[in-house]
C-alpha cells in the first residue's frame, strides 16, 4: 500500500511522541533525586542527572543478568525507585534559579527550548555521521535488546564491539520505551544537557558572572561538532559530557574543599571509565581530587564498582579486561598511533603541517568529526589560556589543570593529530571545557551575543548547503561495469531518509526488496578481507527487516544449509561478487577527509520493482 504525505507525517509525529516519552522518563528519574538532594540548585541538578544515569545503567545490568530485559520490567523497576525516593522525602522542588530577577536569566531560560529545538532540527536534517556506530556500537545495542541479555563478544566479531558500553544503556532505554530506533541517535540529548549544566557549574565555581555563565553554557549546543555528534551513536559526546561533569565536582572539591561532592564525582568517573578506555588517562586528576576530599577509599570503590562489569565481561570472554589489547598488533590497528618522537625534526615538521591543515580544515562546516567553531577559536580558547596564566600561582588550581587538562591534552594531541581530520571529536571535551572561562574576558554582552548569533546562523546556512537527499533528493540508478547484471542505486545518506516509511537505516532497503519479492529472502552477512569473501558478523544491517520478520539473518547460522540469495558485504568490493545485493560503505578520501558514500548494488531481476517502490515512497514525501 502506497504511503500518502499524511502517513509520513503521522509516522513522524508518532515517533516524536515516543521520543518525548523517553525524555520524560529520564527526567522523571532525575527529578526524584533532585527532590532528595540538598544544597545549591546547579550541583543538585548535576548530581541528580548522574544518579539517573546510574540507576538506568544498574537496572539494565540486573535485567540483562536475569535475561528479562523488556519494556515493562525496565519501566516498572525504574519508576518504583523514583516514586520511593519522592515519597521518602515528601517535599516540593524550589527552582531558585528561576526566581532570579535578572532579565538576562529569564531571557536565557526562555531561549533554552528554542535553542534545543534548533539543534534538534539542524541535527535531524544533517547527514548521518559516519559508519563506526553502525559497524560496532549499534549492533551491540540491538543484540542486547533482541536477546534481553548482555551481548557476548567473541573473536569472530568486530574487535571494537568489545569497547566499553555504559552509554548504551541510554540508547537501549530509548528502544525499550519507544519500541523503535527512529530517533535513537537523539538520545544523546541527555548528555548534551549534562554538558550545559556542567559548563555553567564550572564557570560559577571559578567566580564567573551568573549571566555570562548561562550564556557560556548555551554555546555548547551550537558547537558544530556537537551538532554532528548528536546525529550519531558515537560515544564521544557522552564521554565529553561525563568528563566535564566530573571536572565540575572535582574543581569544587579542589577550590572549596567540598567533601560531600565525592560521591557524584565518583559516579561520573565510573560512568566515564565505562564509556571509553581513554578515560584511564584522567585517573591521576581524579585521584588528586579524592586525596583532597579525604575519601580515597569511598571514591575509588564507587568508580571501580560502576566500571567493573564491562572490564570483567571482557576478561571472561576475551582473556583481557581491555580489548583489543593495547600495543598488540590488533591494538595498533584499532587505537590511534602517534608519530615517533625520536626524530624530533621530522616529528615537529609533521605536526606543524598537520596542525595548520586542521586550522584550514575547521572551516565552520558541520561535521561529526570537525567544527570547533569561531567561538572556541576567537573567545573561549584565549580566555582559557589567559585564566591559566593568571592563576599559575594558585597551587591547587594549577595542579588540577596539570592532571586533568594539560597532561591528557598533550597525550591526545600526540596520538590524535596524525589523523585529526577524523579524530578531532576526541577533543570535544577540551572544547567545551574552555567555555566556562568566557566570563573572565569581561566582554560586553553585545559582543558575546554577536558571536553567539554568528555561529547560530552559520550552522543553519551550512546545513542548508549540505548536498543530501533531505534537501536535494536525487536517487540515481545506473548500470556499472564492475558488476555485470547488477544495477547501482545511489544510497548516499539513505541511513536516515525521512521520506521512506521504515527507511530509518540502510537495512530497510532490504525490507523494500523483500516486499517486492514473492518469496521469503534469505540473507547472509559477510566481510570482504584481502579480496576474499569471508564470513563475518555485522547484524546491524538486518535489524529493521528482522523486527518485521520478513528477512532471515544467517550471519550467526554458519551451519545452515539454506543457500542465501542475498549477501550483504561490508568493505571494499571486488569483481568476484555478482548477482547479489551488495550494501557497500566506501569512503572517498581527500587531504582532509570526506564523507562516506553508501551505494547499493541490486540484482537486476529485482531492479524494476525496487526502483518503482523507492520512487513511490520518495514521491509521497515531496
Amino acid at each position: 500500500m502506497e504511503m500518502t504525505p499524511s502517513d509520513v507525517i503521522s509516522e513522524l509525529i508518532r515517533e516524536s511522541f515516543f521520543f518525548l516519552i523517553f525524555l520524560l522518563f529520564f527526567f522523571s528519574i532525575s527529578l526524584s533525586y533532585l527532590v532528595l538532594l540538598e544544597g545549591g540548585f546547579r550541583f543538585r541538578l548535576l548530581s541528580s542527572l548522574s544518579y539517573a544515569l546510574l540507576q538506568i545503567y544498574i537496572s539494565n545490568l540486573i535485567l540483562s543478568a536475569l535475561s528479562i530485559k523488556k519494556m515493562i520490567p525496565f519501566v516498572v523497576i525504574n519508576m518504583i525507585v523514583a516514586l520511593a525516593l519522592v515519597i521518602y522525602k515528601k517535599r516540593l522542588i524550589h527552582l531558585s534559579l528561576l526566581s532570579h530577577k535578572s532579565i538576562y536569566v529569564k531571557i536565557i531560560f526562555v531561549s533554552v527550548a528554542i535553542i534545543l529545538a534548533y539543534v534538534f532540527m539542524i541535527s535531524f536534517f544533517f547527514p548521518s555521521a559516519g559508519t563506526d556506530d553502525i559497524g560496532y556500537r549499534l549492533p551491540v545495542v540491538f543484540e542486547n535488546i533482541r536477546t534481553g541479555s548482555l551481548f557476548k563478544m567473541n573473536q569472530e566479531c568486530d574487535p571494537r564491539m568489545a569497547f566499553p558500553q555504559t552509554p548504551y544503556s541510554i540508547f537501549e532505554a530509548y528502544i525499550l520505551i519507544s519500541g523503535s530506533d527512529r530517533f535513537i541517535e537523539f538520545s544523546n540529548l541527555v548528555f548534551l544537557i549534562i554538558s550545559i549544566v556542567a559548563v555553567y557549574s564550572i564557570s560559577r565555581t571559578l567566580g564567573g558572572d551568573k549571566n555570562l555563565s548561562l550564556i557560556a553554557s548555551m554555546f555548547v549546543p551550537i558547537t558544530p561538532v556537537f551538532i554532528g555528534q548528536l546525529r550519531s551513536n558515537y560515544v564521544d559526546l557522552a564521554f565529553a559530557s561525563l568528563l566535564v561533569a566530573s571536572f565540575a565536582f572535582q574543581l569544587e572539591i579542589v577550590k572549596n574543599k567540598r567533601r560531600d561532592f565525592c560521591i557524584p564525582m565518583s559516579v561520573y568517573m565510573g560512568l566515564l571509565l565505562g564509556t571509553k578506555y581513554t578515560a584511564l588517562i584522567f585517573l591521576p586528576g581524579f585521584e588528586f581530587s579524592l586525596i583532597l576530599s579525604h575519601r580515597i577509599a569511598l571514591g575509588n570503590l564507587i568508580a571501580i564498582s560502576i566500571a567493573l562489569p564491562h572490564y570483567l565481561i571482557n576478561f571472561v570472554n576475551l582473556g583481557f579486561p581491555i580489548y583489543p589489547v593495547p600495543f598488540s598488533e590488533l591494538g595498533k590497528r584499532i587505537y590511534p598511533q602517534g608519530e615517533n618522537i625520536l626524530n624530533m625534526y621530522v616529528f615537529f615538521q609533521r605536526y606543524v603541517r598537520k596542525f595548520v591543515a586542521f586550522l584550514k580544515y575547521d572551516n565552520l562546516e558541520l561535521s561529526y568529526h570537525k567544527g570547533f567553531g569561531i567561538i572556541f577559536w576567537c573567545i573561549s580558547l584565549p580566555a582559557f589560556i589567559i585564566f591559566c596564566l593568571r592563576r599559575i600561582k594558585e597551587k591547587r588550581i594549577f595542579l588540577f589543570f596539570i592532571f586533568n587538562v594539560f597532561a591528557p591534552l598533550i597525550y591526545l594531541l600526540w596520538s590524535v593529530i596524525p589523523t585529526i581530520h577524523v579524530q578531532a571529536r576526541f577533543l570535544m571535551w577540551f572544547v567545551i571545557l574552555t567555555y566556562p572561562f568566557i566570563s573572565f574576558l569581561k566582554l560586553r554582552y553585545p559582543i558575546i551575543l554577536t558571536f553567539f548569533l554568528a555561529q547560530f546562523v552559520t550552522n543553519f546556512l551550512k546545513m542548508r548547503n549540505q548536498d543530501q537527499p533531505l534537501i536535494h533528493p536525487s536517487p540515481i540508478f545506473e548500470t556499472i561495469k564492475e558488476f555485470p547484471g547488477c544495477i547501482m542505486y545511489d544510497a548516499f545518506f539513505l541511513r536516515y531518509s525521512v521520506w521512506f516509511k521504515h527507511m530509518w537505516k540502510l537495512s530497510t532497503i532490504l525490507q523494500i526488496i523483500s516486499e517486492s519479492s514473492d518469496e521469503q529472502l534469505n540473507i547472509k552477512c559477510a566481510y570482504l578481507s584481502q579480496d576474499e569473501l569471508t564470513e563475518g558478523s555485522c547484524p546491524f544491517l538486518f535489524y529493521g527487516p528482522i523486527r518485521r520478520g520478513k528477512i532471515n539473518n544467517f550471519s550467526s547460522c554458519t551451519n545452515s544449509v539454506v543457500k542465501p540469495n542475498i549477501i550483504v558485504v561490508i568493505g571494499k568490493y571486488n569483481n568476484h561478487i555478482e548477482n547479489f545485493v551488495l550494501v557497500l560503505d566506501e569512503t572517498v578520501e581527500d587531504p582532509y577527509g570526506k564523507v562516506e558514500i553508501r551505494k547499493l548494488f541490486v540484482r537486476s531481476d529485482l531492479y524494476e520493482k525496487v526502483k518503482v517502490s523507492l520512487d513511490n515512497k520518495r514521491d509521497c514525501f515531496f
